[in-house]
């Protein structure tokens, strides 16, 4: 079960177990004391128990409401099938995109894909909702997974989306993908068009997104435009800064363009002023990521990503 999800649950046992203790007396019920006694002293270690464990391994729960849920007992199975299909996009677009800067293109198949496959583990009670685990979830591990990592910063842009401010989301946006842009984007339109309302618990966080949330994610989705395109550039290199991972180019006939670099430029980077080569002011061949962002208020911003860069 989600971390979160578990506390609520043991904490709300907990204070009933109060409650009832507050309510009787030694004198009148010894064995029911004594039982809610050691019940609550059961909780409280599982609780300290749940504070100490590493949370390391990819756990959420998504909670449903609205037109296409029906009580707490049924859903809409289009509904359910599409949200979410289209957060398992979400998901695998990030893992894929994460890994390496340029990795995730702008079409075709999702690269790792198989490896950010969440399975559902149950259905939670509270609306209608489902639990997402990863596989090999009965496995100790002590270090976040690579996925864990990923479900965090998803569900930090769905929250972008539809409650940070508008700073947020642009900020938000103009550091994502394309393709993951295009997920998040689809994910509102289904919960928009359907008219249905979302509660994430994942990690720490526990957000619910009601209908004004709802409409402000879609609605900044639908005004908002990226476009990305790759390009080989011929020219200058003229320094690149590992910590900071920001680079300076001056490509031939152009002025000059700079931005971060993908992890393995930094480390190639790296290696080569450890072996005493020149590189920078060399010339060289630079592999560009160019992304233009429309923002939902008709302002055009233009970033560039070094990739790959050949010196001859």
């Amino acid at each position: 079960m989600v971390k979160a999800l578990e506390k609520q649950a043991l904490s709300a046992e907990l204070a009933a177990v109060d409650q009832i203790l507050d309510s009787r007396s030694v004198e009148d019920d010894p064995i029911g004391v004594l039982a809610y006694k050691e019940l609550k002293a059961t909780l409280e270690e599982r609780l300290r128990e749940l504070e100490a464990f590493p949370d390391t391994l990819a756990n959420v729960a998504l909670f449903f409401s609205g037109s296409p849920v029906f009580g707490t007992h049924s859903i809409d199975a289009a509904f359910a099938s599409d949200a979410l299909g289209k957060y398992q996009d979400i998901v695998s677009r990030q893992f894929a995109s994460r890994s390496e800067e340029g990795l995730l293109g702008d079409r075709g198949r999702v690269p790792l894909k198989e490896l950010s496959a969440l399975q559902i583990h149950g259905v939670v009670h509270g609306s209608f909702g489902f639990l997402l685990e990863e596989r090999g979830s009965d496995q100790l591990t002590f270090v976040p997974t690579a996925l864990r990592e990923t479900l965090d910063e998803v569900t930090r842009a769905i929250e972008a989306f539809g409650m940070g401010t508008d700073e947020q989301y642009v900020q938000t946006i103009e550091s994502m993908n394309r393709r993951v842009f295009a997920a998040v984007k689809d994910f509102y339109e289904v919960l928009h068009n359907a008219g249905a309302t979302l509660r994430i618990v994942e990690g720490d966080k526990d957000d619910t997104f009601g209908p004004e949330s709802i409409s402000r994610g879609y609605d900044r989705s639908q005004r908002t435009n990226i476009e990305e395109r790759e390009e080989k550039l011929s020219g200058i290199l003229l320094g690149i800064l590992p910590n900071t991972m920001q680079f300076e180019f001056q490509p031939d006939g152009r002025d000059v363009i700079s931005g971060k670099t993908g992890p393995s430029i930094s480390q190639s980077y790296l290696e080569r002023i450890h072996a005493d080569e020149k590189v920078v002011g060399s010339r060289c061949v630079a592999k560009v990521l160019t992304k233009t962002t429309v923002r939902p208020t008709g302002q055009v911003t233009t970033k560039y990503v070094l990739i790959d860069l050949s010196v001859p």
